[in-house]
């Protein structure tokens, strides 16, 4: 259940003026070596404590050094999210990977990509990945993806509990390899994706980012190994042609890419591009894809609305043009995106000293912006902490208001093709499965770059209509229940 209190960000907060929020609540000391751990623990819960105790704007000083180490920032709200997602020369992301190493090291360069980017390295980038992000492009090949959808999740296990986080995520990658990438092989689409994954495991592991020694024994040591496997397998993997009549996939964009000064770009600086993009394409959406099986399993109230939209889509064979913006399909993804957005919070190093919102930044510093306490304003979406498909029939945020792809320069160019490839999937479950929670079922959250389950995300799947609906609400455990009120 939701803790009420967390209203408190409610509409006093969300109301206030600029001028009023100019001023910054400093935690230094004890506080401010409280907020690193818990920040470390679960910056999730941590962000969320500290915004309901000491409001939308918070400046945490470094606990040991605060003289020489600069601050970190948390913001909150529309109009942080503004100044900030649209000043690209200003603020570089933090990333997907927090672990890296020596210059020259595999680790090292496959973190250096589009996702770390800023000012005009950035906007080049933008420009190379722009044609496989084109919308016609994208609506022209959503019938053969809605094939690989379509027998992809048919073959699905039935059965009291079948993990739906992995059964989401292997979906999610064939269609972004195959719909981004130009690469329709199913078992190379997997492979590489199963080498991706046990990378970005490796570098969201404690013992990785604490314990970095190159010894026996030691995971760091692994993590630098699976880095150079990753980072060879991009280079053949970019060797390897793709259809002739797809030029603008991603694969494509950035083997013919030049850098910024209008030289060839290096072999090296390719694969971490490719590295990036890659994990970013089917991270965010098979972890959303995974939350909203679970929403359809608490909230089987809505399921008659969404298969009467499924049914409809799939009357004459499988849909060629991809679901409507409006319509009970799109509205579940829109809040499963409000409620469990992929990325929690966003966060960026201060590239030079500035003045956002008449607060003044020091450069070096670290600002985060809340996106899932931004996508609980009250002012926008009423009772904030319920899941209410039905509240986008009334609503129509921006997207600093409603960053679940972030905003500005730095909005996902992917997101068109995000939710095209979830809608259809969610209209092809509930078209062919009953989903159901198991008994005594929990659902935890872990945070590496995305919000995620934690382990399995287990469902009670059955062919649809083998079950008779309970009708009732299932209580909701773990601490995914702190994030949603289910009364």
């Amino acid at each position: 259940m939701i803790d009420h209190e967390e209203s408190a960000i409610t509409a006093d907060q969300s109301s206030r003026t600029v001028a009023a929020r100019v001023s910054a609540r400093t935690l230094a000391g004890v506080r401010a070596a409280r907020a690193y751990a818990e920040f470390y623990s679960d910056p999730i819960s941590c962000m969320r404590r500290l915004a309901r105790v000491h409001g939308e704007c918070v400046r945490i000083e470094h606990p040991f050094r605060p003289a020489s180490a600069a601050p970190t920032y948390l913001l909150i709200g529309a109009d942080w999210n503004k100044a900030v997602l649209t000043d690209a020369s200003g603020f570089r992301p933090s990333g997907l990977w927090p672990v890296g190493g020596r210059e020259g090291t595999a680790l090292q360069q496959l973190r250096k990509n589009f996702l770390v980017q800023s000012g005009a390295e950035h906007a080049h980038f933008s420009k190379v990945a722009a044609p496989a992000f084109n919308r016609t492009r994208i609506n022209a090949g959503y019938a053969a993806l809605s094939g690989i959808a379509g027998e992809e999740i048919r073959a699905w296990p039935t059965g009291p509990q079948v993990d739906c986080s992995i059964l989401a995520r292997r979906l999610i990658q064939r269609l972004a390899f195959a719909g981004l990438f130009g690469e329709p092989r199913c078992d190379h689409a997997l492979a590489l994706g199963s080498r991706m994954d046990a990378f970005h495991k490796d570098q969201w592991s404690r013992s990785s980012q604490f314990f970095r020694f190159d010894l026996p024994g030691f995971r760091y040591s692994g993590l630098l190994a699976k880095a150079r496997g990753v980072r060879a397998g991009l280079f053949d993997w970019l060797d390897t042609p793709w259809a002739e009549t797809d030029i603008h996939n991603l694969r494509a964009c950035v083997a013919a890419a030049d850098d910024p000064d209008g030289m060839p770009t290096s072999e090296v600086d390719k694969a971490a591009q490719i590295a990036g993009l890659l994990l970013a394409s089917y991270e965010t959406a098979s972890a959303t894809l995974a939350w909203a099986l679970m929403f359809v399993a608490l909230f089987p109230e809505h399921l008659e609305a969404l298969r009467d939209e499924a049914d409809r889509l799939f009357s004459e064979g499988a849909s060629k043009e991809p679901v409507e913006d409006a319509g009970p399909l799109a509205e579940f993804i829109d809040e499963t995106l409000r409620v469990c957005p992929p990325a929690p919070f966003l966060g960026f190093r201060v590239l030079k000293g500035t003045e956002i919102e008449g607060l003044d930044i020091e450069e070096g510093a670290t600002v985060f912006l809340s996106v899932l306490l931004t996508q609980r304003d009250p002012e926008i979406y009423d009772d904030p902490w319920s899941f209410r498909p039905e509240r986008w029939r009334a609503i129509s945020p921006n997207t600093y208001q409603f960053p679940a792809f972030s905003g500005g320069a730095r909005r996902c160019p992917g997101f068109r093709f995000a939710t095209n490839m979830l809608r259809h999937a969610l209209a092809v479950v509930v078209a062919n499965f009953d989903v159901e929670m198991p008994v005594n079922a929990r659902f935890d959250y872990r945070y590496a770059a995305v919000m995620q389950p934690k382990g399995a995300l287990a469902l009670a799947i059955s062919p649809r209509g083998a079950r008779k609906p309970s009708g009732s609400r299932p209580p909701l455990r773990g601490n995914i229940s702190a994030l949603i009120d289910n009364r």
